[in-house]
């Protein structure tokens, strides 16, 4: 199952800083629930580029080095960027060549280091300050887990965020966010009749970019599309409202969803059945979310009630059944006197007693992770005890 996650919804905590809670939310309950995210965030883009920038291997941070040398070095003469033109070609070459810097002289190794000093730290101590600072440092975690791809945009590669830091006055920042709306507004258009994934937006998407795109005629979504749209838009709903979900880390909602993963597709069913139920159109968002608490109301909290009257059912039948009998084999002693005839009627009924209560503990036991919401009841169990 794959999701495309669609956020624009961030807000200033000061100058250059973002507050990317929004995108986090909605990234934990894609990464709960399904097998693959696509994530098309402005924001979020622009932490993936930081993160690959900090990180470049030494040929392309060459390569980069060489297109913004002007930025970095305003004042170099034309002879001093043409020598360092050269320098930065020929070590380039060795390193084509051979990988690795082997092919570097000794003064080519020194040199990359100073460049590297010299150039590419502060580079990485503003991306790191950055991260920290905006609380952006989940989406590192999620971009290692293999799990999620980040949507590129244009104005967010690493080599236009570092133009744009080094050359502040080059283009206007509402010219970049014009850009960047249009291209956003694009790709979550193309997503909501994408067969081939499941979107999930929040409200700004998809009540005004969406829902302005539907009234207009720009895009015609198939009963299919708004059937893939509502159970996107459900699972989200119903995941949030887990307990401490906010509070929860992306590496312990990865946790979650390894240890549960084989009771997932039955809550997937779930909600696919309850999704289909409800009559408003994912970008109706107001009509939609009040449908979804009903759901929720209606269907989940019962049945989740359910499954926890059901377990406690259980925890009594086992602890019913410690109260039977000793072992069956209890050392040698204990097999000698078996052996002897000597094992009282009363201990063999106490045995029976306790064999069959095990066994339906075990019955109901199954019966209960066999419930379409145990994931979503263990998860809530979960991550309520974790905090």
């Amino acid at each position: 199952m794959h999701f495309t996650v669609g956020s624009l919804r961030f807000t200033r905590r000061g100058p250059g800083g973002v507050d990317f809670r929004e995108e986090i939310g909605l990234l934990k309950t894609a990464l709960l629930y399904a097998d693959h995210v696509r994530l098309v965030s402005v924001g979020g883009s622009t932490v993936a580029s930081l993160d690959e920038l900090s990180r470049m291997p030494p040929l392309p941070k060459l390569n980069l080095i060489r297109k913004m040398l002007p930025l970095m070095q305003p004042d170099a003469s034309p002879e001093h960027l043409r020598e360092t033109y050269r320098i930065i070609d020929s070590m380039s070459r060795s390193l084509e060549r051979s990988g690795k810097g082997r092919g570097l002289s000794d003064d080519e190794r020194l040199l990359l280091r100073r460049m590297d000093r010299d150039m590419w730290d502060p580079v990485r101590k503003l991306v790191a300050g950055a991260l920290d600072e905006w609380g952006a440092v989940a989406f590192k975690v999620a971009l290692r887990s293999g799990l999620v791809e980040v949507r590129p945009f244009a104005v967010t590669t690493p080599e236009e965020l570092l133009r744009m830091g080094l050359d502040t006055d080059s283009r206007s920042t509402a010219s970049y966010s014009d850009e960047a709306y249009e291209e956003y507004r694009r790709t979550i258009l193309k997503a909501v009749g994408d067969d081939k994934t499941y979107p999930l937006f929040d409200d700004l998407t998809g009540g005004d970019i969406v829902s302005k795109a539907v009234r207009q005629g720009v895009i015609r979504p198939s009963s299919a599309d708004k059937r893939r749209g509502k159970h996107g838009g459900l699972s989200g709903d119903l995941l949030r409202r887990l307990p401490m979900f906010e509070k929860a880390t992306v590496s312990e909602v990865l946790e979650i969803r390894n240890e549960l993963s084989e009771h997932l597709g039955a809550f997937r069913d779930a909600v696919a059945t309850s999704a289909a139920m409800i009559e408003a159109a994912p970008w109706a968002v107001d009509d939609f979310a009040a449908e979804a608490d009903l759901v929720f109301r209606e269907n989940v909290a019962p049945a989740v009630e359910r499954i926890e009257q059901r377990v406690e059912e259980d925890r009594g039948l086992r602890e019913l059944s410690l109260r039977y009998g000793p072992p069956l084999f209890s050392g040698a002693a204990g097999m000698g006197v078996f052996l002897a005839g000597q094992w009282a009627l009363g201990s063999l009924a106490a045995l029976a007693a306790g064999l069959s209560t095990v066994a339906a503990s075990r019955s109901q036991r199954n019966k209960v992770e066999s419930q379409q919401l145990y994931f979503y009841y263990r998860a809530g169990k979960r991550l309520g005890r974790r905090r």
